[in-house]
């Protein structure tokens, strides 16, 4: 025997078990990141905080005007961020939800009159 197949089966022999350890490792990591994948696919989607927003507005502004009709922005934005956050894991950016949420959705959603429960 040569000394480089010598050299070669003395390492091969003294690295066996690592090897074969790592290359289990590999394939659990790969096996992981499979799984991992599986889930993130079926796992069901975020909603927007403009979806949320939307959702929440009606009672939000309702319990902002009280029995005036009439509630500022801010007024609103404030009954609207627990409704919101309770429903998603992101922070709620006052100025966003002021500036460009409640311009977009005051015109879609129909609040009743407090007083006489009619909507306008």
């Amino acid at each position: 025997m040569h000394i480089g197949e010598a050299i070669n089966a003395a390492v091969t022999t003294v690295t066996k078990d690592w090897t074969a350890v790592k290359k289990k490792t590999q394939r659990d990591q790969a096996r992981g990141e499979a799984a991992f994948w599986r889930y993130m696919r079926g796992r069901r989607r975020e909603r927007s905080i403009k979806e949320l927003a939307f959702e929440h507005m009606a009672r939000a502004y309702a319990q902002a005007a009280g029995g005036t009709g009439v509630a500022t922005s801010r007024q609103v934005m404030y009954q609207a961020r627990p409704l919101i956050l309770a429903d998603m894991d992101k922070a709620l950016d006052d100025q966003y939800f002021c500036q460009n949420l409640l311009p977009r959705i005051s015109d879609l959603v129909v609040v009743p009159c407090p007083r006489t429960g009619v909507a306008p």
